[in-house]
């Protein structure tokens, strides 16, 4: 059975490993553990997207399904 004093110690871990991941992420999170839900909530969820490379102009980025992207659809200049 682990002790109160390793079970705080991987709670410190994990808080610090969290940190560090919403910080990677463009977001500032303070040492206030009970903030973290609120910044999760601000990470974007893009499991639904439906972008191609073919369906972006060429040399567009986009992120979809945790992969980034680079379009490569020809663009065409327009005379009008």
């Amino acid at each position: 059975m682990a002790t109160i004093s390793s079970q705080l110690q991987q709670t410190y871990e994990t808080k610090t490993n969290i940190k560090t991941k919403l910080s990677s992420k463009g977001l500032s999170p303070t040492d206030v553990f009970s903030e973290y839900p609120d910044l999760i909530e601000q990470l974007t969820n893009d499991s639904d997207a439906t972008a191609t490379e073919e369906n972006l102009d060429d040399g567009v980025i986009a992120y979809a399904k945790g992969k980034k992207l680079v379009g490569k659809r020809p663009t065409y200049a327009v005379w009008g």
